[in-house]
């Protein structure tokens, strides 16, 4: 993750952020089979339909 200052657009710094690459493609997988009409919507637990 790279920060960037808004106005000058010098960088700030820079993070690394570890993930788990399988999990990110399997996840991105299902986003992009609703976004392509291949799978209903999901619902989300009433305590998470808030946001």
């Amino acid at each position: 993750i790279e920060y960037y200052h808004q106005g000058s657009s010098e960088p700030i710094g820079t993070r690394v952020a570890p993930f788990d690459e399988a999990q990110v493609r399997a996840e991105l997988q299902g986003h992009l089979a609703y976004w392509k009409g291949q799978r209903e919507p999901k619902g989300v637990d009433i305590e998470e339909a808030w946001k």
